[in-house]
């Protein structure tokens, strides 16, 4: 249906068009008639009426049907038989006028019958052809006829000639009006299938997830899809890819995986590149995709997997030392007592028994961490002031070490959610690295704001803070610069923030410990087993 109506109202464009340049060239031909007869006298008067009468008429005929036209009721079929039906009485009307077949108008029923051949299939304007060849031969032999003339051969062949001529005038326009509508037809064809492919193209590259970028062969940037633009924060067309990737890739490169830093954003891109033919110039197509979580993942997953196993390993050594250092320790107490007996107050046995004592309780402290380590952690939430949580945590850690410290809390006063068990075992394995560093003497400071939906803690200390060397280092399991350490604590406390679904990391730059906690989580049991 709305491809009818489409094609309904592009026969009437077409038809008030033809109307336009008829107007048009009757007010042409009718001005040139007036001054014809009012400048050139040997001009026959009769044939300038004739011609200025048909012109009169016709015009008044073309703005009746154009009126006609804007009036939806009537078919536009009925009002272009109508124009053509009396375009040829006034066509005949004015050979007749003018001599018939001697008139030197007899071109116009040629022009008329080529003009309804643009409107109507090949059965109808044959049937206006012959129609117009009936009409034209009946006049002419009535003309002769009512003039006394006698019907000559040449009168004759002059009918058969203008009869034929407008028959093939007829055939002719057919021809060519049906093969400009078989190419319109193709050419709306392929212009709706280019269309849809268009749609299609535009449809896939503004809707895939990988970015596409298309570049001149000295690296401009001509082109970038939606996800390209997503990636990078912006729209680089323009700019060279240089700026991005820190080189023009190769046409051939297959598959390339790199880090890039663009706009102070750290990505790892996974990237391929290949040579295109844009209107007969080379161009490079770059397809490429944000790695950088699927690398985090990776790489937490190798973690958590190889955590999980020193973890099990550990714990597995843990209880089989347990049990024989335990029988040590009360074997060396029973020793002490009964060589006190013999020797009361020896400093010696005192000595030795103290470090064995000692060294014995600090092996139990590794076990006891170790265990620790390698526990399933269980999340039992409940609010907590963080300012007043903080101050606890520093003067119990602070009491247990001896240390004549100062705790500064600066920025937010907040509510976190978390388990207090074992986010004060993390501030305390943090509090007491601060105080170590410092050798028992100085200041921690704790900076903490809200930002993006967390609660972030700056920890800092008045110490010298952890090399550079070593900032990659400080959360594996079992390394230690210290020469009585374990290496477990960090480890435990990135396990403990991780299981709160935080982040920890060293700045080197501000040379501080970040703690992230999201705020407001609710933690899953089964998320939180470390392992």
């Amino acid at each position: 249906m709305e491809a009818k109506r489409a094609g309904e109202q592009e026969k009437l464009n077409d038809f008030l068009k033809f109307n336009l340049y008829r107007l048009f060239l009757l007010t042409i031909f009718l001005l040139l008639s007036y001054y014809m007869g009012q400048t050139i006298y040997t001009i026959d008067t009769t044939l300038i009426k004739s011609i200025s009468t048909f012109l009169i008429l016709s015009f008044t005929v073309t703005i009746v049907v154009v009126l006609l036209s804007t009036w939806e009721k009537i078919p536009l079929n009925y009002i272009i038989h109508f124009q053509f039906s009396i375009d040829t009485v006034l066509t005949l009307f004015l050979i007749y006028s003018t001599g018939a077949g001697d008139s030197p108008l007899t071109f116009l029923l040629l022009l008329l019958a080529l003009s309804i051949s643009f409107f109507f299939p090949s059965w109808v304007n044959i049937f206006y052809g012959v129609a117009e060849g009936i009409g034209f031969t009946l006049l002419t032999y009535y003309y002769q006829f009512q003039n006394g003339l006698p019907v000559t051969p040449e009168i004759t062949m002059k009918i058969f000639y203008i009869f034929s001529a407008i028959l093939i005038f007829v055939l002719l326009g057919s021809f060519l009006t049906s093969r400009l509508t078989k190419m319109e037809k193709k050419i709306e064809t392929q212009e709706k299938s280019l269309t849809e492919f268009r749609e299609l193209y535009q449809t896939i590259v503004n809707n895939v997830g990988s970015g596409i970028l298309i570049t001149d062969t000295g690296g401009k940037i001509l082109f970038a899809n939606p996800s390209a633009m997503k990636i990078l924060g912006e729209n680089p067309a323009g700019k060279n890819i240089k700026t991005i990737f820190g080189t023009i890739p190769s046409p051939t490169l297959f598959r390339e995986e790199l880090q890039i830093n663009y706009e102070d954003k750290n990505l790892v891109i996974g990237l391929s590149a290949s040579e295109i033919n844009i209107g007969g110039e080379k161009h490079i197509l770059i397809t490429f995709q944000d790695l950088t979580r699927i690398k985090e993942v990776e790489k937490k997953l190798i973690e958590k997997e190889k955590f999980a196993l020193i973890g099990e390993m550990a714990s597995n050594i843990a209880h089989d030392l347990r049990n024989p250092l335990s029988a040590v320790k009360l074997s060396v107490e029973l020793l002490l007592e009964e060589l006190n007996k013999k020797e009361p107050d020896d400093a010696k046995i005192n000595r030795f028994a103290s470090v064995l004592t000692e060294e014995s309780e600090r092996i139990e402290h590794l076990i006891k961490q170790i265990l620790n380590y390698s526990r399933e952690i269980q999340i039992k939430e409940e609010k907590i002031d963080l300012r007043e949580f903080l101050k606890e945590t520093f003067k119990k850690t602070s009491n247990e070490n001896n240390a004549q410290t100062e705790l500064e809390i600066t920025g937010e006063n907040t509510v976190i959610n978390g388990d207090r068990f074992w986010l004060q075992e993390a501030f305390i394995n943090l509090f007491q690295n601060s105080i170590e560093a410092m050798n028992r003497r100085g200041k921690i400071i704790v900076h903490v704001e809200k930002k993006d939906n967390s609660i972030n803690l700056k920890i800092s200390d008045t110490g010298e803070g952890i090399p550079d060397q070593y900032a990659e280092k400080i959360f594996q399991p079992f390394f230690t610069t210290k020469q009585k350490g374990t290496g477990l604590g960090l480890p435990l406390v990135k396990k403990i923030i991780t299981a709160h679904r935080g982040t920890i990391y060293w700045d080197r730059r501000d040379k501080c410990f970040v703690v992230k906690i999201p705020e407001g989580e609710k933690y899953e049991k089964d998320a939180y087993s470390g392992r």
